[in-house]
């Protein structure tokens, strides 16, 4: 805690602005948002020796950081705990994920994480950050208590439909419980095999179709977003008994791919006593951009997408529907004849269901996959192992170049942004395998998700 006493000195300097955030009106806005105070070294108490974060890292938690945009996070956002930082070379790559380290262990209230980072000013001038207390932090950072986006998605769930792959009772008692949740244009099909194998190994596992995905309702379009899939999927899990209520909490190896990875960080984020560990898939947190046209249509296409039905009389009628939406004529015979097909009879007289959902692709792209929630997500999962309400760990797999969705250097949120915002994530590249891990190079998978499910048991 910082002595009420602390004469700050407040000093809002452009040309020190500039030089971490970059020119231009850009540059001003990032500054102004980081909201840095600025102090001596040796006006702190001696106890508390700053410790240093890069410049990189200051400019990330001033672009779209819950942490540096208090009306996010409530009052009193910016309060009584502090960090301090020094200029640093950004490409020294190697400091950067001790200096995150400290950085989120000091916003987390360990104060002691300070003096034990011990490192060097190299004669530089230091930078005093103010942040959030640790009692302001720790209500933000998981469980969901006093949150009233994760109170109101709670409310509003909706009985999504859950693949069961568990074999035994006895396994389900010994082992952590593998939970997988699917990607965009996706359903819980795409785990079968995957799922199939591990249940060869004695791991149980379920597998959700999301909300609008499958054969799963949509529920209100209104609460569509990260938080209520995320409380989706834990209503299944509680309804289908995979959380041990009154008991050991953390029984759960969570597994999202692509669009379902920022899902399943989210869920982490709200609710970490659940999980043994998290599983990334094929996905970083940035935002993804799409054509502007597409993401606000006029209002007759926007009620086309709305009144889109699953259900068909014939697949001829679902093909012409799914193509009218822009789909691949090519893709969508695809979705018939692949070995757990996406449109598949349903009744009888030729009838077909598409799990294919041109209104929740489209909710999807808008709310989650083109919005920073995963970037703050990471940075709450950062904060809770921090703080010691959660220690569960962390694993981003990477498809190989030709296949993956996921950038290593995209500032804020590629790869090796993530491993500086989360000390301790574990990557693991797939050089020979296509986006969808799982069936492209399943025998790795299963293997990387065996192990996991072994460290976590």
């Amino acid at each position: 805690q910082v002595p009420a006493s602390w004469a700050w000195n407040l000093r809002a300097s452009a040309s020190d602005a500039m030089s971490y955030f970059g020119s231009g009106a850009a540059g001003a806005a990032c500054a102004r948002r980081g909201a840095m105070a600025v102090a001596g070294a040796s006006s702190g108490p001696s106890a508390l020796r700053p410790c240093a974060v890069s410049a990189l890292a200051l400019r990330r938690l001033s672009l779209g950081s819950p942490i540096a945009r208090p009306s996010l996070l409530g009052p009193p956002a910016f309060g009584r705990a502090a960090w301090g930082a020094h200029r640093w070379n950004e490409k020294a790559w190697h400091h950067r994920r001790r200096l995150a380290a400290a950085s989120f262990a000091i916003l987390s209230g360990a104060a002691a994480a300070i003096t034990a980072a011990k490192v060097p000013s190299r004669g530089r001038s230091s930078f005093l950050v103010c942040e959030a207390a640790p009692q302001d932090l720790a209500s933000q950072a998981g469980g969901g208590c006093g949150n009233a986006e994760v109170e109101k998605a709670a409310a509003s769930v909706v009985d999504l439909v859950v693949r069961d792959y568990r074999r035994s009772q006895a396994a389900v008692a010994s082992t952590p419980l593998v939970v997988f949740v699917h990607g965009l244009d996706s359903w819980s099909g795409t785990w079968h095999g995957a799922a199939t194998a591990l249940a060869a190994r004695g791991i149980p596992s379920l597998a959700v179709d999301l909300r609008g995905h499958g054969q799963s309702p949509m529920g209100d379009p209104a609460d569509f977003g990260p938080a209520q899939l995320a409380a989706d999927v834990r209503a299944a899990l509680l309804r289908e008994g995979g959380l041990r209520q009154g008991g050991p909490g953390r029984c759960i190896v969570l597994v999202g791919h692509s669009m379902g990875g920022k899902v399943v960080m989210r869920y982490a984020a709200d609710y970490p006593e659940d999980l043994a560990a998290l599983v990334i898939a094929d996905m970083d947190c940035t935002c993804r951009e799409y054509d502007a046209g597409y993401m606000n249509p006029g209002p007759a296409e926007l009620e086309l997408k709305r009144g889109f039905d699953r259900a068909f009389a014939t697949w001829e009628e679902c093909h012409r529907s799914l193509t009218s939406f822009g789909y691949d004529a090519k893709r969508v015979d695809g979705m018939r004849t692949e070995a757990v097909p996406r449109v598949f009879p349903s009744g009888s007289g030729g009838a077909v269901w598409s799990s294919i959902n041109p209104y929740a692709q489209w909710l999807a792209r808008r709310t989650v996959l083109s919005q920073d929630d995963a970037y703050a997500s990471l940075q709450r999962i950062a904060a809770t192992r921090a703080c010691g309400r959660a220690d569960l760990a962390v694993h981003v797999l990477v498809a190989g170049d030709a296949g993956t969705v996921c950038s290593w250097d995209a500032l804020p949120g590629g790869i090796r942004d993530m491993e500086a915002v989360l000390p301790g994530l574990a990557v693991a590249a797939f050089p020979k395998s296509a986006h969808s891990i799982h069936n492209s190079d399943g025998e790795a998978f299963v293997q990387s998700i065996a192990e996991v499910v072994r460290l976590s048991s």
